[in-house]
């Protein structure tokens, strides 16, 4: 995916891929065996594990949900005006990163709850990296998508969806 980068969500990779290769570095000095689950998994699985493409096209449930209509603003600007997002996330960050998916990807808006944020492309990225590196991003915006090879295939995908708590 290309386009600008912004620093903060840039920083959030870095940090959670730091995070990874500090629990591979323990994980190893205590001679503990990885699972699926431990992060230095999921950074083996976001770097170098399948991409599967859905053919399907995006799907958003109709459902009832609050129009924002700010006038003359990104989409952008309502997850930062209602909050959305987890706890440990801003979102100020969450809406940093859906500025750069917009102008990069074409991702837009198409959900947004209390609960619930649903972004759709125009078209699937096609470049392998930028998928992988989207996946990073989409993991770093909701760690509770615990299955990398399922972010590989959302990223790959033209329906992003998230869900909190």
């Amino acid at each position: 995916m290309g386009g600008s980068r912004t620093a903060a969500g840039d920083r959030e990779v870095e940090e959670w891929r730091q995070r990874a290769l500090d629990e591979a570095e323990t994980l190893a000095e205590l001679g503990v065996e990885e699972d699926d689950d431990c992060l230095p998994a999921k950074l083996r699985a976001f770097e170098s594990g399948p991409i599967v493409r859905s053919v399907q096209g995006p799907r958003v449930p109709l459902a009832r949900h609050r129009l924002v209509l700010c006038s003359g603003a990104a989409p952008e600007v309502a997850v930062v005006l209602y909050r959305v997002g987890q706890l440990d996330l801003e979102p100020v960050l969450l809406a940093s990163i859906l500025k750069r998916w917009r102008e990069a990807a074409g991702a837009e808006l198409a959900e947004c709850t209390a609960d619930t944020l649903t972004l759709i492309l125009p078209q699937p990225l096609e470049d392998d990296a930028g998928v992988r590196r989207s996946a990073l991003e989409i993991y770093a915006v909701n760690p509770a998508l615990e299955d990398a090879r399922h972010i590989l295939g959302m990223a790959a995908s033209r329906r992003w969806s998230f869900r909190w708590d």
